[in-house]
């Protein structure tokens, strides 16, 4: 089973045989890895992942990141009191909100150039497969915007992980505390009927 102690070794395989491997690509790569993402695929899942990566194809590792957002997805079906918690933490980094008591108009000079983002139009761009045109609905962000999103997907995942597992045994006990309930019930009701029948017999016995 490949792990995360393999990366050194696949990132050595992928520069032998000529793959390039972007930053963001190496973050994907690094939860895929790890013993926190290996446990949302299946056996098969990971052959097939394995078997492409083997082949030089990085398209599966852009695929990781939609994984990670469909895991995230799921979780939050389970806790839809939470969806406000979580746009909040995800975006904390990435958006100014206005707050009572603090000027409502923003110093554009408190950015920082890292923070900024620009936007392409029509522009030729150089790629991993070549130079490409690119139309609007592009960006260029800083690698710690990537870096930044990366980790509050993975903060977003453990967060909502802890709350699916806190609920399923909060479930289990409220079943056992179900289940001793009917057997205290039941338990109840036989020493009522032994004590009902104690007594007709008794009293029977008497006459």
């Amino acid at each position: 089973m490949f792990g995360i102690d393999n990366f050194p070794a696949i990132l050595e395989y992928l520069v032998k045989i000529g793959v390039n491997v972007t930053e963001k690509q190496l973050i994907l790569l690094k939860w895929r890895l790890s013993p926190e993402g290996q446990k949302y695929y299946t056996e098969q899942e990971n052959v097939e992942f394995y078997e492409a990566l083997s082949k030089g194809d990085t398209e599966v590792i852009d695929l990781i990141q939609n994984k990670k957002q469909e895991i995230i997805d799921d979780l939050l079906l389970l806790k839809q009191t939470l969806l406000s918690l979580s746009i909040i933490g995800l975006c904390f980094s990435l958006v100014s909100c206005s707050t009572p008591g603090l000027p409502q108009r923003l110093d554009e000079s408190s950015i920082k150039e890292k923070e900024r983002t620009y936007q392409l139009e029509n522009q030729q761009v150089k790629t991993e497969d070549g130079i490409k045109e690119v139309d609007n609905g592009w960006y260029i962000v800083h690698k710690d915007f990537i870096n930044i999103f990366n980790e509050n997907q993975d903060n977003l995942i453990k967060s909502l992980q802890y709350i699916k597992d806190s609920k399923e045994t909060t479930n289990k006990l409220e079943k056992k505390i179900n289940i001793l309930y009917g057997v205290s019930g039941c338990s109840v009701l036989i020493i009522l009927i032994g004590l009902i029948v104690s007594i007709l017999v008794f009293f029977l016995r008497r006459k």
